[in-house]
């Protein structure tokens, strides 16, 4: 992931990535004043993880909704799946 990111232009992603126990159960992640927080319970599943991951790293981009938002989960979903397939 943090290949893809910088390939598409993201700052380095580990050091602003902090695993945390929200209160809110339902809370799997979010992205605060750049840095990322990501639910620890997210690290079960690989695919949980990366989904959680790719939307707060796309929020460098803008916020829930926003167009560039879509656009940068998008671009990094394409990105990876493009790095797996060769």
């Amino acid at each position: 992931m943090e290949a893809v990111a910088a390939a598409l232009g993201y700052i380095p992603i580990e050091p602003r990535l902090t695993f945390v126990d929200f209160q809110d159960e339902g809370l799997l992640g979010l992205h605060q004043s750049g840095k990322i927080l990501v639910a620890r319970k997210e690290l079960a599943s690989i695919s949980a993880f990366v989904s959680t991951l790719v939307h707060e790293v796309a929020h460098d981009k803008g916020p829930d909704g926003n167009k560039n938002h879509e656009r940068a989960e998008g671009d990094l979903f394409g990105a990876i799946i493009q790095g797996l397939i060769g």
